[in-house]
């Protein structure tokens, strides 16, 4: 090829990607407190704080890591490559807010939307109902000896918001109890199950058999819960479960995807404490489903799905794990 041919194609694929729409980064404002509130209480690890546009798309979600602080919460600014669908929000645009579901007054700061600011904006809501019901107790058990057995109670969030729970437990004769680690979130009319696990010794004493008391006891006001109690009765008949290898993992965990952001394929890192059927749900930034994908019937252990987004345009996706007992769901940015 000579020089002056050599010229001329450069030019022309110069030519060609100066003509290319440039694909737009998305945005974001984020913002951040150490002074909000939930029922004139400092929020409380575990609450969830989200944002809306003017339009009441959500835009960003954040979990309180430390009690009454949340942040930073990452809000995404709308495509201005697909108009017509609102993805986010517009500059000088005024943001609103929830905690656990309930709407939220700005209290100080400024919560207009700003592309890449970073705001300190205070927070407050109220509840006018914290409620919890039980619906699933489970009976005495019969298990082996030197044996883990899990503990799965079912509740009903009857109030009127989002709520999240915790286990607590008790033996007689102090064997070791793991109660689950993670909280478990229900929204209004939902049930949900918590678990603890009871470890049964060698020798468990004289007479074997031993009465556990447990307490499943919402986290944002803590004199809401249901108690009850089984007995649990060591037997030489009962065999060990073929899942069983040591100690189960004690609780679901769904990790963050990586790489993040990612380009095409990212990481799904998941972790489950029984046997389960398990499906992975893929959502974008509007809530709309556009994969769902069945894993299948998987025992307990580690796991890591590898997510192929090829065919999707790039963009904010919400990513949700979701199994017989337990759902938990996180956000990945896909940037091609």
């Amino acid at each position: 090829m000579t020089n002056r041919l050599k010229i001329a194609v450069l030019a022309a694929a110069i030519m060609i990607i100066a003509a290319s729409p440039a694909q737009a980064q998305p945005e974001f404002c984020t913002f951040f407190d150490s002074s909000t509130t939930f029922d004139g209480k400092p929020v409380p690890v575990g609450s969830i704080i989200e944002a809306f546009d003017s339009n009441g798309v959500s835009i960003g979600k954040d979990t309180v890591l430390a009690v009454g602080k949340y942040g930073f919460l990452s809000t995404y600014g709308d495509d201005s490559n697909t108009p017509g669908i609102d993805e986010g929000a517009d500059p000088g645009e005024l943001i609103s807010f929830t905690i656990n579901g309930r709407a939220a007054t700005v209290d100080s700061g400024d919560a207009t939307w700003i592309e890449k600011a970073i705001k300190k904006v205070s927070l407050s809501a109220t509840s006018t109902l914290i409620a919890v019901s039980g619906v699933s107790y489970p009976g005495d058990t019969l298990v082996g000896f030197n044996y883990w057995v899990r503990v799965r109670v079912g509740v009903r969030n009857v109030g009127d918001g989002l709520d999240y729970y915790g286990i607590s437990a008790v033996t007689t004769k102090g064997w070791t109890i793991v109660p689950q680690a993670d909280f478990v979130y229900a929204e209004p009319n939902d049930t949900v199950f918590i678990y603890f696990d009871v470890f049964v010794p060698l020798w468990p004493g004289d007479p074997p058999a031993d009465l556990v008391s447990y307490s499943v006891f919402s986290y944002l006001d803590t004199s809401k819960h249901v108690d009850s109690s089984l007995t649990i009765t060591p037997s030489i008949t009962v065999g060990i479960d073929d899942e069983i290898d040591g100690i189960l993992p004690s609780r679901f965990v769904l990790e963050q995807n990586y790489p993040n952001p990612f380009n095409p394929t990212t990481n799904i890192a998941y972790t489950l404490p029984l046997r389960t059927d398990v499906q992975l749900q893929i959502y974008d930034i509007l809530g709309r489903e556009i994969e769902s994908i069945d894993l299948g019937n998987q025992g307990a252990g580690e796991y890591i799905y590898q997510f192929d987004g090829s065919l999707l345009p790039s963009g904010v996706y919400f990513y949700r794990m979701l199994t017989e007992t337990h759902s938990e769901s996180k956000k990945m940015m896909l940037v091609k």
